[in-house]
């Protein structure tokens, strides 16, 4: 597959809070934290994708599941605690179910299937109804 269909149907959305514990989140950091950070997340990681662990009013402990550089390039963690100090975030972004892609995700997952078994020969399985060339359903 082309994608990572579990990965494909999620999205970010940006907060004006921070998301209350528990909630899957990406911090993207500002330059100055990007910079100050990077003895611990790596050069030029500009977003911490993870788990919030605990909102504080001067940081947010992220138990990180990926960095992202600036380059585009991913970077997997296994959960460590991470403390980001509010002074080196530039935007908080909550993790939720797309909709628009779910849908097009669930499309494309039937027209797979229907494909396949007209691929090999199941095409009339149901008892003719369904039929993807001419001469109609049921007679």
């Amino acid at each position: 597959m082309l994608f990572n269909s579990y990965e494909f149907i999620f999205g970010y959305v940006p907060v004006t809070l921070a998301p209350e514990a528990g909630k899957e989140v990406r911090v993207e950091l500002s330059d100055e934290g990007t910079m100050r950070l990077a003895p611990y997340l790596g050069v030029r990681v500009e977003a911490v994708e993870g788990r919030l662990v605990e909102p504080r009013d001067t940081s947010l402990v992220i138990a990180i599941q990926a960095t992202q550089s600036r380059g585009g390039a991913r970077s997997g963690w296994s959960g460590e605690r991470f403390e980001i100090p509010r002074w080196a975030v530039a935007r908080i972004l909550r993790r939720e179910l797309d909709r628009g892609r779910t849908w097009l995700a669930s499309g494309l997952g039937v027209v797979g299937v229907i494909a396949l078994g007209q691929a090999f020969g199941l095409g009339s399985g149901f008892g003719g109804w369904i039929s993807l060339g001419g001469g109609g359903g049921r007679q």
